[in-house]
């Protein structure tokens, strides 16, 4: 059990049968009431969330006071393993190098409304990473919404996999954290660090960071950190030359104005194919083209073609509204995600530039809505009042 004493948020693993029940019906509550999401395993009838991994993780959960905030789950290998398709998605075989019960999965992790930006997260991160040091763990696979892969990033952890579709959440990053990467961790100074520092014996040696970067560092990402130079001369370049250059987003700004913009911003790739945005998923991103073709597709037909320099996502960014139409991967490219957090810090810091971004915006859904069909119309009313 570990305990912020300043904010009096308590983690602790839930040991008792209404312990798990109120973990489960926070997992309704954010999942199915709050996003809407049919997801695997939910109960209506008692209001609960459980899933397979249930059986065989450990669920640890934020208390503030006896009011319980928040969750995640901590799924050892050596519980119960896992199937063929997680050991697919994840690539797995690549990891023989670590014993296979030192692996583990982490996931569901969530933090009720109103406690959100306080304390909670952080303490149940903390805690999870100390549970997996204790236990012996080596290595944690996961996966990220593609506009969190900075935050999980900046933690420590890895993305060395392609991206894949979730059934429940959509298109999702997989990543890896190398509980032992204390030179990751120094690195973006992780919070992990410290708690490392206890666990002498869990550093990675010289020659399991040297394999992890031969067998995937074409993939791994540490040059889209923002402290990296090579971040910035990744979106000089672009926005010299690709598609930042000509994008109506960021019309009217001075190149340094739009490396403003997208400072806090990720980069993913993605695959000819690939579904990177769903129908009728919850998403508060915007997506901005670097490079490669996409469609906006929905049942009507094909909705537009767009190309570098390009957005999408943005009804969902500004209003808060359930995805309208399904993207599809044409070319290989990359992508720039932007998020509601760094719209709102750029209005406290920047107010000029963001009022330009958001005329951009408003300009542009004005544009879409000139080829949006009107037989769309009644799927975007439904939106509208599902929100």
């Amino acid at each position: 059990m570990t305990t912020d004493a300043s904010t009096r948020i308590t983690v602790r693993e839930a040991t008792t049968d209404a312990e798990r029940a109120a973990i489960f019906r926070l997992r309704y509550e954010i999942y199915v009431e709050e996003l809407g999401i049919d997801a695997r395993g939910v109960d209506h009838e008692q209001r609960q969330l459980v899933d397979p991994r249930d059986r065989t993780g450990r669920l640890l959960g934020a208390y503030e006071g006896d009011r319980l905030i928040g969750t995640i789950r901590l799924d050892p290998a050596s519980r119960g393993g896992f199937d063929q398709g997680f050991h697919d998605t994840y690539l797995t075989a690549s990891f023989r190098r670590f014993w296979e019960d030192r692996w583990g999965y982490v996931g569901r992790l969530m933090v009720a409304p109103g406690s959100r930006g306080g304390p909670a997260l952080q303490a149940l991160v903390m805690a999870h990473y100390e549970m997996a040091l204790a236990m012996g763990l080596q290595l944690e696979f996961l996966h990220a919404a593609p506009g969190l892969v900075q935050l999980y990033e900046r933690l420590g952890c890895r993305r060395y996999a392609p991206n894949f579709l979730d059934p429940e959440l959509g298109y999702r990053v997989p990543m890896v954290l190398l509980l032992g990467d204390e030179a990751r961790f120094l690195q973006v100074r992780s919070p992990f660090a410290a708690l490392l520092a206890k666990y002498p014996h869990a550093r990675l040696s010289s020659e399991d960071l040297e394999w992890f970067q031969n067998c995937f560092g074409s993939m791994a990402t540490s040059e889209f950190l923002l402290e990296d130079d090579a971040f910035w001369d990744f979106l000089a370049d672009r926005l010299a030359t690709g598609g930042l250059a000509r994008s109506p987003l960021l019309a009217g700004l001075t190149s340094q104005q739009a490396l403003d913009v997208i400072e806090a911003s990720v980069v993913i790739h993605f695959k000819a194919g690939d579904h990177v945005l769903r129908a009728g998923d919850a998403g508060k991103e915007m997506f901005l083209l670097l490079s490669g073709v996409v469609e906006v597709r929905h049942p009507v037909g094909t909705l537009a073609r767009l190309d570098a320099g390009q957005v999408f996502g943005e009804i969902g960014f500004i209003a808060n509204m359930r995805r309208t139409a399904d993207v599809f991967g044409v070319e290989d490219g990359e992508l720039l995600i932007l998020t509601q957090q760094r719209l709102r810090t750029l209005m406290a810091h920047q107010p000029a530039v963001a009022a330009r971004v958001l005329l951009n915006l408003a300009r542009m859904l004005c544009e879409r809505g000139m080829w949006r069909p009107a037989a769309m119309q009644p799927a975007l009313d439904r939106s509208r009042q599902e929100v």
